[in-house]
């Protein structure tokens, strides 16, 4: 992206005009203010997925600021504002910040990002009839039918295969998974279990409870069923405690010897790569997160988030880019601002809005209708670890594709 050109300018031309011509000109200049419409921003701050918050953070600001330039450009009375809760990676606290922002009027938001937080909103915002966008809830049992919750991943029932394909393709047909027992991990484990049987693998489980500190009963349990079964995998299904996770695991004489593999959980995380990174790379950590689209208006998106805050966006910042502009455009295109007129139209937006993640279309649950995935690695480069895209997976044609 060339410096003073707004990325939402060039990405989405097209589709607001489409929006713009159908929506009427309710938004157009009646004075010489412009008329504010928040959008309220639930994001992990702080707690177990800080590290993607601040990202998330981040992506939705810049996409706010390209949303305000092409209103003014257009000479709409309008300018978008954010109004931000910190979630805290807790369900209790994200439905508490949730219940805050709709109490200020706010009839949109983006976010929150675990499952769990997503779960535990989604009565509240059908009750008061304010429309949820998360950029990374991907858990099954979210898949619900006309309610006030979309989300622009897909959802797990896709990673769940691209993640069977990959344990099974990179040699390991008998594996032990930890397990973050939560609405998240549960359904993702059982939707890769069921895929990897279909492929003639093995898999058993063991949960743990998230909030603890210490795993140590955990992993030595997970040791014990690995060696029932001959294990030659270990999944960890997990969010940044997977530090802890991998420090006791590494020190156990038979889960020290296996391929380790992840999720989007763990996918970029700064602080396992920090605090756990040689540990992961001599493992060769290796696992799956949705992406894997690439076009000129993810190019522009990420120079852009590189000039405004001196890094580039990883991980989920892409599809909360997406959720922001999804969000305002929902609000153009809906002719007021009110939740369910935003729910009404939000489909046939996301139908023609082609982002930075791609196609957004969504299916009848208001989740992404489909989706393809990039294949992680944690490596050392120059004796440092770092995250390297080592392949990809095709949901459309079931192709797993590695780098050699």
């Amino acid at each position: 992206m060339h410096r003073g050109i707004s990325t939402g300018v060039i990405a989405l031309t097209v589709v607001i005009v489409v929006i713009v011509v159908a929506a009427g000109a309710w938004y157009m200049m009646q004075g010489s203010a412009a008329r504010e419409y928040p959008i309220g921003e639930l994001a992990p701050l702080t707690g177990q997925l800080s590290s993607y918050g601040r990202g998330m953070d981040r992506a939705v600001r810049l996409a706010i600021d390209d949303v305000n330039t092409y209103a003014k450009d257009r000479g709409m009375n309008m300018h978008f504002t954010i109004v931000s809760e910190d979630s805290k990676t807790d369900p209790t606290v994200a439905l508490q910040k949730f219940q805050a922002l709709a109490a200020k009027g706010v009839k949109v938001v983006v976010g929150p990002m675990a499952s769990s937080e997503v779960a535990a909103l989604r009565e509240e915002a059908n009750a008061r009839k304010v429309v949820v966008i998360s950029p990374s809830s991907t858990s099954p049992k979210l898949a619900i039918a006309d309610d006030y919750v979309f989300r622009v991943p897909p959802a797990d029932q896709l990673q769940g295969k691209a993640l069977a394909t990959l344990i099974k393709k990179t040699g390991a047909d008998k594996v032990v998974a930890l397990v973050r027992d939560d609405s998240w991990g549960v359904a993702l484990y059982d939707e890769v279990k069921k895929n990897f049987e279909t492929l003639g693998g093995s898999m058993v489980a063991v949960k743990y409870d998230p909030s603890k500190q210490d795993f140590t009963a955990e992993v030595s349990l997970a040791s014990s069923k690995a060696k029932d079964i001959g294990a030659n995998g270990l999944l960890m299904i997990s969010f940044e405690e997977a530090i802890v996770l991998m420090d006791a695991a590494n020190k156990d004489p038979l889960l020290s010897k296996l391929r380790w593999y992840g999720t989007d959980g763990t996918a970029y995380s700064d602080k396992i790569v920090q605090e756990a990174g040689n540990t992961a790379a001599g493992h060769r950590f290796i696992g799956t997160i949705a992406g894997g689209v690439k076009n000129p208006k993810t190019e522009h998106f990420i120079t852009a988030f590189k000039d405004k805050y001196g890094v580039g966006p990883k991980a989920y910042d892409y599809y909360s880019y997406d959720a922001a502009w999804l969000a305002a455009l929902s609000i153009i295109k809906a002719g007021k601002y009110d939740g369910v007129a935003i729910k009404n139209v939000i489909m046939q937006v996301a139908d023609n809005y082609e982002g930075v993640t791609g196609k957004l279309t969504l299916n009848k649950y208001g989740d992404r209708a489909y989706g393809s995935y990039t294949i992680w690695e944690v490596v050392l480069k120059n004796g440092k670890p770092v995250y390297k895209d080592v392949g990809s997976y095709d949901a459309a044609t079931d192709t797993l594709t590695l780098s050699e």
